[in-house]
C-alpha cells in the first residue's frame, strides 16, 4: 500500500496543483510566457502584412478588369487588352485567394495558441495525469497500458501547448533575417503599380458613386489581432474615353511588365511563412515524438 502511495503522490500532487491553478502561476514564473505572446505578435504581424497586401492586390485587380473591358480597333493592336492583361490579372486573383488560405491559416494558429493557453495546464494535464495516478492502483497488464497512455498524454498536451510558439518563433527568425526585405520591395512595388493604375484610370472625367455609410458597434474582445479598415465613402466610377487612352499608351504595359515577378514573391513568402514552414515543423516534431516514444518502449522493455 505505501508503495502504490509513493507512486501516486506526484502525479496526484501535480492533478491538485493544475486545478488549483498554481501550476499555472507556476509556469508565469518561467520566460515561457514571454516567447508565447512573442509568438503571438508574430502571427499578428503576418496578420497585418497579408491583409494589406490582400487589399492592395484587390484594388489592383479590380482596375486590371475595368482595362481588360477596354474595346479597341484591331489596327491598333493586334488583340484585345483583355487577352494581354488577363495572365497578369489571374495571378493577382489567384494572389488573392492564396492570401485569404493565408489568413485561414493564421487565425487557425492564433486559435489554438489561445484555447490551448487556456485549457491545457487547468484541463488537459490533469485528465492526461490521471492514468498514471491510477497505475500503481492495478495489475499488469493493465498497470504498463495506463503509464503509457499517461506518459503519451503528458507528452501530447506539453507538446501542444508550446508547439504553435515554436513554429511561430522560428519562423519569426527566418522572416526577420531572410523574407521581410524582399517582401517589403515587392509589396512597395506592387502598392506603387496599383496606385498609378488606379490614378491613370480615375483621371479625367468621372463619376463620384457613394457608398452606404460604415456602421460601427462595440464589438467583443476577439483572440484575431486587429485588421484596419478598408470602408470608403465613395468609390470612383471612371471615364471610358480615359481608360481607353490609357491602354492606347505605353503607360500601362510598362507599369504591369514587372508585376508577375513581385506578385511570385509574395505568393512564395507567404505559402513559407504561413503554409509550408509550419507543417514542415509538424512533421518534424511529430518524427520526434515517435522516436522517443520508440526509445522510451524499448528502454521499458529491458527493464521488463
Amino acid at each position: 500500500m505505501t508503495h502504490r502511495l509513493k507512486l501516486s503522490a506526484l502525479p496526484i500532487i501535480l492533478i491538485l496543483l493544475c486545478f488549483t491553478g498554481l501550476f499555472d502561476s507556476l509556469y508565469h514564473a518561467t520566460p515561457l510566457p514571454a516567447f508565447e505572446e512573442e509568438a503571438g505578435a508574430y502571427l499578428a504581424d503576418i496578420r497585418e502584412r497579408a491583409t494589406y497586401a490582400y487589399a492592395a492586390a484587390r484594388t489592383l485587380n479590380g482596375a486590371i478588369s475595368l482595362l481588360e473591358s477596354v474595346e479597341l480597333d484591331a489596327m491598333i493592336i493586334s488583340g484585345q487588352p483583355g487577352q494581354v492583361l488577363e495572365p497578369v490579372n489571374d495571378m493577382v486573383e489567384q494572389f488573392s485567394d492564396l492570401i485569404l488560405i493565408a489568413l485561414a491559416s493564421i487565425g487557425v494558429q492564433e486559435i489554438l495558441i489561445t484555447v490551448l493557453g487556456d485549457i491545457s495546464w487547468g484541463y488537459l494535464l490533469p485528465l492526461a495525469l490521471l492514468p498514471l495516478a491510477l497505475a500503481p492502483w492495478v495489475k499488469q497488464p493493465w498497470q504498463k497500458n495506463l503509464k503509457s497512455i499517461g506518459s503519451i498524454l503528458c507528452l501530447s498536451v506539453v507538446f501542444s501547448r508550446l508547439l504553435i510558439p515554436a513554429i511561430a518563433l522560428s519562423g519569426q527568425t527566418i522572416s526577420e533575417h531572410y523574407l521581410k526585405p524582399d517582401y517589403a520591395n515587392a509589396i512597395e512595388h506592387v502598392e506603387e503599380v496599383k496606385e498609378k493604375t488606379r490614378k491613370a484610370v480615375s483621371d479625367g472625367p468621372s463619376v463620384s458613386q457613394l457608398l452606404p455609410p460604415e456602421i460601427i458597434t462595440d464589438k467583443p474582445k476577439s483572440i484575431f489581432s486587429n485588421t484596419p479598415a478598408q470602408a470608403q465613402s465613395s468609390t470612383i466610377v471612371p471615364n471610358l474615353e480615359t481608360m481607353t487612352s490609357l491602354v492606347k499608351s505605353d503607360q500601362i504595359w510598362t507599369m504591369l511588365d514587372t508585376v508577375p515577378q513581385k506578385i511570385i514573391t509574395l505568393i512564395t513568402i507567404f505559402s513559407f511563412e504561413t503554409i509550408a514552414w509550419p507543417i514542415l515543423m509538424v512533421l518534424l516534431c511529430f518524427g520526434l515524438g515517435k522516436l522517443a516514444l520508440r526509445l522510451f518502449r524499448v528502454r521499458t522493455y529491458e527493464r521488463v
